[in-house]
């Protein structure tokens, strides 16, 4: 970790001092070290362009504890950090969010659990929630009237059936049915079979894929006969394995259109010679809307009403902004899994928030 800054060099970098919280040793070593390099891309392609950057970004490391969040967001702080971008796990988050707060310097984490966000505190993480909002009004505008849910009985399963729950009246549709499993798998044959009993639509599966590839065609088996509903997921699905499965073919999901992210993967690889994780475009995003913050035509403007400035930012997952609460919102592509290739785009991404669907 940086020693903790005198005053006079505090009084150089004051206003542009950025700290990057990620655990860059521990078991998840590997992964910070991964979305440190993106992040330190996102700057140095900030300072080839004409207006260059003297924002400076500072990492520290978390260990990917709570503990060492929290000491890692004091260091940060008491080193002049006016923004704080990270850490990444949830529980790690809460630890960090504190001091942030305390010393009244917004935090923009890259976990995906809504329920660590608040005013000050965003989450950038690609949230279920949205996505499913997404899939669900697409779906409704397409006449597809009734609706029922099928997910796993875990955080990221309940949120993306209260996503559902909440999105479908709005978008015209009928809630038929909830059904939660275990995700443990010990339970989930009887439960597809007793929501496939009643014929719908569409089916709601907030799920990883390697479970929606035995929940579907379990759920095909049991469908009533002469019915075929079509599944819908979120951004997770974007897999190989997905595109494999009979019963998953025709399934629409949710995601952030992938040109801008291809490139970024493509570019990431040829300079360290190995691909990055998935999560690695959030820390490049995030340093690309520091920097951002820092040319302000004021000076450095880190604020909370600057971070969740309307208009948004786009970054290489695409469009997003930051409401006040902390919340993320994303312009995401409506794709269909088609037997044995890429999901393909069947309804684009909007350029901008005023038409994008609620």
């Amino acid at each position: 970790m940086p020693e903790s800054a005198g005053p006079e060099r505090r009084a150089a970098t004051s206003g542009n001092r950025v700290a990057l919280l990620l655990p860059l040793s521990g078991q998840h070593a590997a992964l910070g070290s991964a979305m440190l390099e993106a992040a330190q891309m996102a700057v140095l392609d900030a300072g080839r362009s004409p207006r260059g950057s003297d924002m400076t970004l500072v990492p520290v490391d978390t260990g990917g504890t709570a503990e060492g969040a929290e000491a890692a967001a004091r260091t940060a702080l008491d080193d002049g950090a006016s923004l704080i971008l990270g850490p990444l796990f949830s529980h790690a988050v809460a630890a960090a969010a504190g001091p942030a707060q305390e010393r009244g310097v917004a935090l923009i984490a890259f976990t995906n659990d809504a329920g660590a966000a608040r005013e000050g505190v965003f989450v950038m993480g690609l949230l279920p929630g949205s996505q499913v909002r997404r899939v669900v009004a697409e779906a409704g505008a397409g006449g597809g009237k009734r609706f029922s849910v099928l997910a796993p009985a875990s955080a990221y399963g309940q949120r993306g059936a209260q996503a559902a729950e909440d999105a479908i009246p709005l978008a015209g549709g009928q809630l038929v049915a909830v059904e939660y499993y275990d995700p443990g798998g010990a339970d989930s044959q009887e439960t597809a079979r007793r929501l496939a009993r009643q014929p719908v639509d569409f089916v709601v599966l907030p799920e990883a894929p390697q479970r929606a590839v035995t929940l579907a065609p379990l759920y095909a088996y049991y469908e009533t006969r002469g019915a075929r509903a079509k599944f819908l997921g979120t951004q997770l699905w974007d897999d190989p394995t997905m595109w494999r499965e009979p019963a998953l073919y025709g399934a629409w999901f949710a995601a952030p259109p992938a040109q801008a992210r291809t490139a970024f993967m493509e570019r990431f690889a040829a300079l360290h010679g190995r691909p990055p994780p998935r999560i690695a475009a959030l820390p490049y995003d995030a340093a690309a809307l520091a920097v951002a913050l820092s040319r302000r035509p004021g000076g450095p403007d880190f604020s909370v009403e600057a971070i969740a400035q309307p208009n948004g930012f786009t970054g290489v997952e695409g469009l997003f902004r930051f409401r006040r609460d902390g919340l993320s919102e994303r312009a995401m592509d409506i794709l269909e899994i088609r037997r044995g290739q890429p999901p393909t785009v069947i309804r684009p991404a909007p350029t901008s928030f005023d038409d994008r669907p609620s």
